[in-house]
């Protein structure tokens, strides 16, 4: 028999408190328990998260009669550590990390990982190609204390599993493929909110099919891919982002704010979560908001909303701040703008580090020998942000 340990916790970064988020009616977290207590291998499910008080939610999912509990502990960030206490109070041999971020769980795969790696009589098991089912990793119970000493870096920490793909020669482990689940690129993990939008989608779509939400025909709407295909997995080995500020000019037609949400859930999907938002005052009589500018931190990346040339200049002029600026204007564009191109149409130039270099972006594409068009319309913000900056 197998027990599941379920990973989960409040404190998101770009999507907070996800798990409680609705896929039609019902949350992420209670779609994937209800899947999980379907499984006929599984006999316990443990919710393994952190702190109680971030995380007290997840205390109304205790169900004794179905063999549910709840682990709190106090370390928000080592994810390895916390499986390792949990698995030292397991009485079965084997037991299985479910990502809670992964709403299409799918029970034929965790049986068939289950029978293989009883077969193989390995520790862990991997798939030796990369698949589409995402969040699931069978293992012997006890071999986790190997997982827990191995994992010396913060990146190993916060990824528990992750060590046995950058130190294979240290562990007992089996690979398979199973032709089903094949990559098809479709992003199958909830972080942001493109991501909820996607599988709602997908959700409505298949209702009115009449037809399951489930693994098998999700990956089989695949032209609705487009909703989050933009966003970018956090991966092992990425380096912390640095911090964006992003200097606004409040707008009393709320047309300029919703370019900002926009552009700022962009950015957070395809670059950093990491924000700290000013309004500006761009009035000679005000200078209070400006002088903020002179205590930043010069690493920082600072992003202008401004309306016109005129704005920019006023601000070079106001400060005497040294670092990397970052002018985006947004002149003369239309307020209802369709998050399927996010900002990829809303960005039309940019000025950048030095005061006597401006670039355009036609300017800066062509001097990269770019395809204008094609450029612009297919990278938006990730391509400035990563190219520029």
């Amino acid at each position: 028999m197998l027990t599941a340990i379920v990973l989960a916790r409040a404190k998101s970064t770009r999507l907070p408190e996800k798990h409680f988020k609705k896929i039609g009616k019902s949350s992420l977290i209670n779609i994937i328990l209800e899947r999980l207590k379907l499984n006929k291998n599984i006999n316990k499910i443990i919710i393994c998260t952190g702190s109680y008080k971030n995380n007290f939610k997840f205390n109304k999912l205790i169900d004794r009669k179905k063999n549910i509990t709840v682990k709190y502990f106090g370390n928000e960030e080592d994810v390895t550590s916390r499986v390792y206490k949990v698995t030292k109070k397991i009485d079965t041999k084997y037991s299985i990390i479910i990502s809670g971020d992964c709403p299409v769980i799918d029970n034929k795969f965790i049986d068939k990982s289950f029978e293989i790696i009883k077969k193989l009589k390995k520790d862990f098991i991997l798939q030796s190609k990369k698949v589409n089912h995402e969040g699931t990793l069978i293992f012997k119970t006890k071999s986790w204390k190997k997982v827990f000493q191995f994992s010396d870096t913060k990146q190993f920490k916060e990824h528990p599993g992750s060590v046995l793909k950058f130190k294979k020669k240290d562990f007992n482990i089996g690979y398979f493929s199973l032709k089903k689940f094949v990559n098809s690129k479709i992003r199958l993990s909830i972080d942001t909110k493109s991501d909820l939008d996607f599988f709602n989608l997908i959700f409505h779509t298949l209702k009115e099919k009449k037809k399951m939400f489930d693994y098998q025909n999700v990956i089989k709407l695949k032209n609705f891919k487009y909703v989050n295909n933009h966003v970018v997995q956090v991966k092992v080995k990425d380096k912390i982002k640095k911090k964006i500020n992003i200097f606004y000019k409040f707008d009393e037609k709320k047309i300029l704010n919703q370019k900002i949400k926009i552009f700022e859930r962009e950015l957070s999907e395809i670059y950093s979560p990491n924000f700290s938002l000013y309004k500006l005052s761009l009035t000679k009589k005000n200078y209070k908001n400006l002088n903020i500018l002179n205590k930043i931190n010069k690493k920082d990346i600072n992003i202008f909303f401004v309306k016109n040339l005129k704005s920019i200049n006023y601000i070079e002029n106001s400060i005497k701040f040294i670092g990397k600026y970052i002018f985006f204007l947004v002149m003369n564009l239309p307020s209802n703008i369709n998050f399927k191109y996010g900002l990829k149409r809303n960005i039309l130039s940019i000025r950048n580090i030095k005061r006597d270099r401006s670039y355009l972006i036609s300017d800066y594409l062509r001097s990269k020998n770019f395809n204008i068009k094609k450029q612009i319309s297919n990278y938006g913000c990730k391509f400035l942000i990563n190219k520029i900056i």
